[in-house]
């Protein structure tokens, strides 16, 4: 095509063409010729700046949808395109201001009102995330992620009742909806009601992520949905994270007690540690298929470790207790950490991160920065040990940086020798991560700094667990704001370590 001779209105409309039919590249090119021709076309310079972003130009994309706004502020679309860009960067709070505007210019535009507000929740800003999201829900009666979102702020602020009923809302609208029920399910559990919450819980087997991560394995078995398990044996999966199946593997006594010969497949760093389980009759390391697949065709059932407490009716009444054959899973490495952990101060170990997953991992949330922990330091005749296993460099430049702390992170290879570091220990001082499941299955006083938002294990409110008699927690008041349970720990650690001395 010899563009020097077409039409200018020629070159918008293949502009178009080509961007309808993915040929990113060819429609800049002829944008930007029609925009040379008409320099204030701001409907061109802005589809010029989504095909930009399409093809990856982050930069050039958002110079010319911001052009495109100077030309045509009363345009919403404009300002919705620039700001979901801006957020896709990184750049929420810039976000909110694009949204913003186009709510100024537009304010029953739903998609702006929505990403609004669901950019605020991404910053933290919960009232003004609610107050877009009741918008959202005026206009769209129907609309199910403002229930969910606006569900999530509820909880966030101890509004449970509130959220219970916008996730039920939900629920109803869409029956099929997996995001829906799971986070209906995270507020059951959370205010106790777990027979209810089980039942909703179920539905985590069909999120995408839990979908994807599922070991394939013959379509003639079936899943145990409560059926007598006398002389039955039972593949059990392991799932989510490492501090879930060390707090739910005490679930296999109960069906060894029922006539089961279980199989339990988890994480290589567990196997050590529960080995000495005697309820499992065999172990798999999760990822060996040919294991699993030899294991599985010997089975007569297969169910999820934390599909198990619904399954067996689990109230707040009737948790079972830990098993306390792990307590003997460590006791041949006594003599080497014995070694590792000595002196007459009291012993004390820290964590201070969880283990990050992805960009919106609650793990952000509930980590503490190291130095907040150093006060501690200050109380006499005391020693502080790192139990972050498995470092990332920000963890290590931590460590690096405080002089107040041993580091014991090379030799924790895997859950039983955290387990043998931790019984040299006279206190566990922890946020929420496997560690913490640990040490308290261990039966290690165990002090769990919670952020606001705490997980649905911890209960919503008060310093004591269901789940661990040894613990002991302490909550923030405000978010991100860890003064508070952190002077409450330094005033408990003083007055116990003053009545050891």
């Amino acid at each position: 095509m010899n563009v020097g001779s077409s039409l200018p209105m020629d070159a918008l409309q293949g502009a178009i063409h080509y961007h309808r039919n993915g040929q990113f590249s060819r429609a800049i090119e002829l944008y930007e010729l029609f925009i040379k021709q008409f320099p204030s076309h701001s409907q061109a310079i802005y589809l010029c700046g989504l095909a930009c972003q399409e093809q990856g130009e982050m930069k050039r994309a958002i110079e010319r949808i911001s052009q495109a706004i100077l030309l045509a502020p009363d345009e919403a679309d404009y300002h919705v395109s620039l700001g979901l860009l801006l957020r896709q960067q990184g750049h929420s709070r810039f976000a909110a201001e694009c949204f913003t505007a186009a709510v100024q210019v537009a304010p029953n535009d739903k998609e702006a009102q929505f990403n609004l507000a669901d950019t605020w929740m991404d910053l933290g800003q919960i009232a003004a995330a609610m107050e877009h999201f009741a918008i959202v829900l005026r206009l769209d009666p129907q609309c199910v992620p403002a229930y969910i979102n606006l569900g999530l702020c509820l909880k966030s602020i101890n509004r449970f009742d509130e959220a219970i009923a916008c996730f039920r809302q939900a629920c109803v609208l869409q029956p099929d909806n997996v995001e829906a029920h799971v986070n209906f399910a995270m507020v059951l559990l959370l205010v106790g009601r777990y027979l209810e919450g089980w039942r909703e819980y179920a539905w985590r087997l069909k999120l995408d992520s839990v979908r994807s991560a599922q070991p394939q394995l013959p379509d003639t078995l079936p899943v145990w949905q409560g059926e007598s398990l006398a002389d039955k044996k039972l593949l059990v999966l392991a799932e989510q994270g490492y501090g879930d199946n060390i707090q739910f593997v005490r679930y296999l006594p109960l069906l060894q007690q029922q006539g089961a010969h279980i199989v339990l497949q988890c994480h290589a760093p567990l196997l050590p540690l529960f080995d000495s389980i005697t309820a499992i009759d065999q172990l798999i390391p999760y990822g060996d298929a040919g294991a699993l697949t030899a294991a599985a065709s010997d089975c007569d059932y297969y169910c999820h470790l934390l599909t198990i407490p619904g399954l067996v009716g689990t109230t707040t009444a009737t948790v079972p207790a830990v098993p306390q054959q792990l307590l003997s899973s460590q006791m041949a490495l006594t003599d080497h950490w014995q070694r590792r952990i000595c002196g007459d101060g009291f012993k004390i170990g820290l964590v201070w991160q969880g283990k990050p997953l992805h960009r919106n991992d609650p793990a952000r949330y509930r980590s503490c920065p190291l130095s907040q922990l150093a006060p501690l330091a200050e109380i006499p005749r005391t020693t502080f040990y790192s139990l972050q296993a498995r470092q990332d460099s920000s963890a290590r430049a931590e460590i690096a940086a405080a002089a107040f702390i041993i580091d014991l992170g090379d030799d924790l290879v895997d859950f039983q020798q955290s387990a043998a570091a931790i019984m040299q220990l006279d206190l566990v001082i922890t946020v929420d991560s496997a560690v913490a499941h640990l040490a308290a299955t261990l039966g290690k006083s165990t002090w769990l700094l919670l952020p606001c938002a705490a997980d649905w294990r911890w209960g919503a409110q008060g310093n004591v667990t269901l789940w661990y008699p040894t613990v002991h927690l302490f909550r923030q008041q405000v978010p991100g704001d860890w003064s508070h349970p952190m002077q409450a720990i330094k005033n408990r650690l003083s007055m116990l370590v003053k009545r050891c001395f």
